[in-house]
């Protein structure tokens, strides 16, 4: 992560992560990335393998995805 405070929910299990943090998401696992501030929260994803968009399951979202 880049700037901010992220809470980073992986398969139930929430954690929080600071500025400069890193953390590995393995594939399948359900995850969510949260802010609870009114502050700027910038991060860089990196996908390794292969990436295809057609592969999200979104079990719950707040911002009216498909």
């Amino acid at each position: 992560m880049v700037v901010g405070t992220a809470y980073v929910e992986l398969d139930g299990e929430v954690k929080r992560l600071e500025e400069n943090e890193e953390m590995t998401i393995p594939a399948g696992s359900w995850h969510r990335l949260g802010n609870h501030y009114t502050d700027i929260l910038i991060i860089e994803e990196i996908q390794m393998g292969k990436c295809d968009e057609n592969d999200i399951e979104r079990v719950e979202d707040d911002y009216g995805r498909n």
